[in-house]
């Protein structure tokens, strides 16, 4: 029977912590998430846009949709309970005037992730609004390899 992550606002950080170490032991999360936003904010300030500042609760967010993706194997935009972005961001306590979010799953690092983002229109195009100016970025993996990691990166503006 499979953990319903959505049921207790959080709850998913501890599931993505193991989820986390799991793939990547003695690597640092914050450092993962770390280099994912600077590496976004790289194409920003190359195209005359302010960097992102990362934000708890974008974070979280994101925290809570990789670990759900790694848990179902399903990379996609809607949660397992059928929820979208907005939601996730109403539970993690984030009132937004603007939000986007890209997802990915594959990447080894967040160098990867990013490039890979870049390299698709519509995702190129959420890391390049310019309005936007917080993120949070998450990764999990469900057991070990061959499991992918699943990326997720959220833009906002309050």
């Amino acid at each position: 029977m499979r953990t319903r992550f959505f049921a207790i606002p959080y709850r998913p950080l501890l599931a993505v912590a193991w989820l986390f170490w799991v793939a990547w032991p003695g690597a640092a999360l914050s450092d993962l998430q770390s280099r994912l936003i600077a590496q976004v904010n790289v194409h920003r300030l190359a195209q005359g846009l302010g960097p992102l500042a990362r934000h708890p609760a974008l974070t979280a967010a994101a925290l809570a949709h990789a670990a759900d993706m790694a848990e179902t194997h399903n990379l996609s935009h809607r949660g397992c309970d059928g929820s979208e972005l907005g939601d996730r961001l109403h539970r993690a306590g984030y009132g937004f005037r603007r939000a986007a979010e890209n997802v990915a799953a594959g990447p080894e690092t967040p160098e990867q992730a990013v490039d890979l983002w870049m390299a698709s229109e519509g995702h190129r195009r959420n890391m390049l609004i310019a309005d936007l100016t917080e993120a949070g970025a998450a990764v999990a993996r469900h057991g070990a390899m061959p499991n992918p990691p699943y990326w997720v990166l959220v833009l906002g503006r309050r």
